[in-house]
């Protein structure tokens, strides 16, 4: 439990370190509880990264940047990505955990498309522009960080999209509202408990 906290703020903390467990390690209820912390640990990171997205798109004043930014988001979306990979973990648990992961990320993605394409600020967009924008995101895909290895490695430069010169943003792009799958949500694993035999008289170790 204090492993997960940590790690949900500070990107230094790698859960490598902690006991391997497997599906008779604890009962259903222990391994609800302990499914309880990995979904709050995982909703605290994704808190903060909503944070660093809508300062990303406020930073951002031209496609190269704005691609950069993209690269640099990357990082705590492949921590995530990372967890759900965890040897320590049983396997129901990391199939639950990357299946969430893979559709959270997909999600964002797509979104996140659709939000360069159209701030909605009831404000008119040049076409030709949005679509540049939606190519920088498409180039640039937060989704390479289901992919990333080693979550520690320093994210490298994005690279510039082919065009025109870089253009600037049309205007500072916003977040995201509530409802979106850019916000943290409750995982969709986390109603589930690993399964075991009958517990031993002695109830096993303790949470």
């Amino acid at each position: 439990m204090r492993g997960l906290r940590s790690w949900a703020t500070d990107p230094s903390v790698r859960l490598e370190d902690l006991p391997p467990l497997s599906e008779d390690t604890y009962d259903p209820a222990t391994y609800a509880r302990l499914v309880s912390h990995l979904e709050k640990a995982v909703n605290r990171l994704m808190e903060d990264w909503q944070d660093l997205l809508s300062r990303a798109l406020a930073r951002a004043t031209d496609e190269h940047e704005l691609g950069r930014e993209l690269v640099n988001l990357r990082a705590p979306l492949a921590r995530r990505a990372a967890l759900s990979r965890l040897p320590n973990l049983p396997e129901q648990m990391r199939s639950a955990l990357r299946n969430d992961t893979q559709r959270a990320i997909s999600d964002i993605q797509t979104q996140l498309e659709e939000a360069l394409a159209d701030p909605g600020r009831g404000a008119r967009i040049d076409r030709t522009a949005a679509d540049r924008l939606v190519a920088v995101a498409r180039a640039t895909p937060l989704t390479d960080a289901l992919n990333v290895v080693d979550p520690s490695e320093r994210p490298q430069v994005a690279p510039t999209v082919a065009s025109p010169g870089n253009h600037s943003l049309p205007t500072p792009l916003a977040a995201p509202g509530p409802g979106s799958p850019l916000i943290a949500r409750r995982p969709r694993w986390s109603h589930r408990v690993v399964n075991r035999p009958t517990p031993e008289p002695d109830g096993g170790p303790h949470a």
